[in-house]
């Protein structure tokens, strides 16, 4: 579980930003193995993020993101 509280504190810092750590930490959240409550919440918040202007970062950071999107919910049905 601190596992999971690590990686969020980490999704979240990075969140929004535009900046190297993004990819960074969308590689991470790619091999982590997460609960699915975890991965639940990240693709909710990454989707609430997408649905304000500029809530993902740049283009080159919403690709990371959106990628992680499509593998959480792949990985959740």
């Amino acid at each position: 579980m601190i596992d999971d509280l690590v990686y969020l504190a980490a999704f979240r810092y990075a969140l929004g930003r535009s900046s190297y750590i993004v990819g960074t930490i969308c590689d991470e959240l790619l091999k982590a193995d997460l609960s699915d409550e975890t991965k639940k919440l990240i693709v909710r918040e990454i989707k609430e993020a997408k649905a304000m202007n500029n809530g993902l970062g740049m283009g080159c950071d919403e690709f990371q993101w959106m990628k992680v999107k499509k593998k959480f919910i792949k990985d959740l049905t």
